[in-house]
């Protein structure tokens, strides 16, 4: 089971920009949890993308868990007694 959604399928006809990278949009969102800076300020020089990418793919990324049922994995997980 992957711990990411996978990507949405490009257009044939509309392709559109290429889609970053979930590693460089993940880089994103780790630098705005260790600095603490807004996601507008995020260096994209730096980081490899903007701020509002790493902040949308979030979103995506919570939404799919969010579709999975789940907010969090159940490992090994056994039944009460009782």
């Amino acid at each position: 089971m992957p711990l990411l959604p996978r990507a949405p399928e490009r257009s044939y006809r509309y392709p559109g920009r290429l889609r970053v990278p979930d590693r460089v949009t993940l880089a994103g969102v780790l630098y705005v949890l260790r600095t603490g800076v807004a996601w507008r300020d995020v260096p994209t020089e730096t980081v490899g993308c903007s701020g509002v990418t790493a902040w949308r793919r979030l979103r995506d990324w919570m939404l799919g868990v969010k579709a999975c049922g789940s907010s969090r994995p159940q490992l090994n997980r056994r039944p009460r007694p009782g």
